[in-house]
């Protein structure tokens, strides 16, 4: 036999080894330390242990998804008891492999739920006071009704919008689904309020399409929109400059040459941002930052599962509009 490995069973001890016979863990070895002799470690130290680990999931969480108590899932992450579905230890789908993923998610949406509220209760934002005539002006020129998904939105968008902390919400549906009425409503309803709002895209055409669209739906409104954009003429770069930062435009579209440091607004209150995984955290900062503690609304027709979407976007509230206008 060449390396001959073997377990000394003293009297009286079980018939059984933690190297062998069973599901034998392995441990990337370093200098000196074995995978065996990691094994040794561990079982000392879980068969030591004079404590019960504290718990920190719901009771209700721990029996939907049927999860060990914190101590048990250890136990069984390093030596898995016999009758484990190889399978689901190779998928990394046991009990105790679900125990902990769901605490890290649930320490992680607690670790941010409390940024959030930091966040919030250190920055003031503005309360907008709107009276509807702008809002009203749009509706009523609308060829369609708008759908109970989108007025849904658009309630839950308004209520962040009067309160006193600024908005950060992610607002998500399919191409089709109406979004951009529901963003024009929120920028007119900052306009209302006597603020400006920006839109800021990720490509020149997409700048263009929506720039189009938005003129088309503000033309009852007579509410003045501006493209602002790479390769304008210099006269008509400065023009929308100066409309912008003297506020005789309301509202502006662009691309990344909204956070130009060239660019000012004389008071931008609302920030919208089309399709947010296309734009860096810094991106959106900084177009932030040239107001004074805007509302944020972010809008993506990339299908994000809520779950996700909290954890992804973890310091946004999260509107969704389901299905398509008839």
């Amino acid at each position: 036999m060449e390396n001959p490995e073997y377990d000394v069973l003293e009297p009286g001890e079980p018939d059984e080894s933690i190297h062998t016979g069973r599901i034998v863990p392995i441990y990337r070895e370093t200098a000196g330390l074995t995978s065996r002799q990691i094994r040794t470690i561990l079982d000392g130290l879980i068969e030591s242990v004079p404590f019960e680990v504290p718990e920190i999931l719901p009771a209700s969480v721990r029996g939907e998804f049927r999860l060990p108590p914190p101590f048990a899932a250890v136990r069984d992450l390093h030596f898995p008891p016999e009758g484990t579905d190889f399978e689901a230890l190779a998928r990394c789908d046991t009990p105790a492999h679900r125990r902990f993923i769901v605490e890290e998610l649930l320490l992680l949406e607690i670790g941010l739920a409390r940024r959030k509220r930091a966040v919030a209760d250190e920055r003031k934002g503005i309360s907008f006071k709107a009276d509807g005539r702008l809002t009203g002006v749009l509706r009523a020129s609308l060829p369609f009704a708008l759908t109970q998904a989108q007025e849904r939105v658009i309630g839950e968008i308004s209520a962040d919008m009067t309160s006193p902390h600024p908005m950060n919400r992610l607002l998500q549906g399919d191409v089709g689904s109406g979004k951009t009425v529901v963003a024009l409503h929120a920028m007119l309803t900052a306009v209302e309020s006597g603020w400006q709002a920006a839109l800021m895209v990720p490509t020149e055409i997409l700048a263009d399409q929506h720039a189009r669209n938005l003129r088309r739906l503000l033309a009852p409104v007579d509410v003045p929109l501006a493209l602002l954009r790479s390769g304008m003429k210099k006269k008509e770069r400065e023009a929308v400059l100066e409309g912008l930062a003297g506020g005789a435009i309301p509202i502006a579209v662009g691309t990344h040459a909204l956070i130009q440091d060239e660019v000012a607004f004389r008071a931008l209150g609302l920030v919208v941002v089309d399709e947010q995984h296309r734009f860096g955290v810094i991106q959106r900062a900084t177009l932030q930052k040239k107001g004074w503690s805007p509302d944020v609304l972010v809008m993506t027709a990339t299908p994000i599962p809520r779950t996700l979407a909290l954890t992804a976007y973890g310091d946004l509230d999260v509107s969704v509009i389901r299905g398509l206008p008839p």
